[in-house]
């Protein structure tokens, strides 16, 4: 029974990160040069940089970073059910009642911890910087997903792919503690107050949940989206120090510091309109597509 009920959450979390990520990834793509524009260019806006990037790139260009994203999102989506679940399970103990909200936190906090450090960090660490890569650097043999890699490891090491491990896991311990909750009080509210079915109501819950997590973890993931996209000697070049752990330090400060000057308070919010656009309904997909796929199932 245990086995079995690892096969349903591995094909419906699989499934889910899968239709996500084909059908919302070139959002994420948007979202990602927004944050990475400079005080010079952060007058493009969302439009200009789409119309930048059709006549420089090619339409293909916002599938920039989809390769490490596919493989990653399907363990990162399985992992994320299953660890809620198991997490959850444990702190439930013997009892058979629903969590209470203070214990979901909790699950979402631990939840949003292993999947930063399993499958989150690597995977988004590649993709940024094959979503950063212009049009340009498209035939260098650093481009590509295994070129990426080859650059970063032979860079930083294997440590290297890690990079931005940090701000990864409060950005994700965050928004899986805010998410899970938000999920548990939306659903709850609405199914003793409305007609509609449990399936539109999981929809409604994950986009509802994804928009408070999304808005309160933009500013660490713009600072972790700017450290993730430099390389080791970007950092090197504006530091006076060499060890690994004051780099790291002084290159979040640094960054910090950066976005405070290009546009103060503003900067740390680039890219949030895109990544609602992008995660609301990628919220909606991920409990009322996996919800629907265990049912389906079972």
């Amino acid at each position: 029974q245990r086995w079995r009920k690892f096969g349903v959450d591995l094909v419906a979390g699989g499934g889910t990160g899968l239709t996500e990520a084909l059908l919302l990834h070139p959002l994420d793509t948007i979202k990602t040069r927004l944050q990475l524009q400079n005080a010079k260019q952060s007058n493009s806006g969302v439009i200009g940089t789409i119309v930048s990037m059709i006549r420089n790139e090619g339409v293909l260009s916002f599938y920039k970073g989809i390769v490490p994203v596919t493989c990653g999102i399907v363990p990162k989506v399985t992992l994320r059910f299953f660890a809620f679940e198991r997490v959850s399970d444990l702190l439930r103990g013997n009892s058979q009642s629903p969590l209470s909200i203070p214990r979901v936190i909790l699950a979402g906090l631990l939840t949003g911890t292993i999947e930063a450090v399993c499958v989150v960090t690597p995977m988004e660490l590649i993709k940024i910087r094959l979503q950063g890569q212009k049009s340009a650097a498209r035939n260098s043999q650093n481009s590509g997903v295994f070129g990426t890699v080859r650059t970063i490891i032979r860079e930083d090491g294997i440590l290297g792919l890690y990079r931005g491990l940090v701000p990864t896991a409060i950005r994700q311990a965050g928004t899986q503690g805010v998410k899970f909750p938000m999920y548990t009080i939306t659903a709850s509210t609405l199914r003793k107050i409305s007609p509609y079915d449990s399936v539109i109501i999981d929809f409604i819950s994950g986009a509802m949940a994804n928009v408070v997590a999304v808005t309160a973890n933009t500013p660490i993931d713009v600072i972790k989206t700017r450290m993730q996209a430099s390389s080791s000697s970007t950092i090197d070049s504006n530091l006076n120090t060499t060890t690994g752990g004051a780099k790291r330090s002084v290159a979040f400060d640094k960054i910090v510091l950066e976005l405070w000057r290009e546009q103060g308070f503003r900067s740390f919010f680039k890219g949030l309109l895109p990544r609602l656009i992008r995660l609301v309904p990628g919220g909606a997909l991920q409990f009322g597509l996996y919800s629907q796929i265990k049912k389906w199932l079972s």
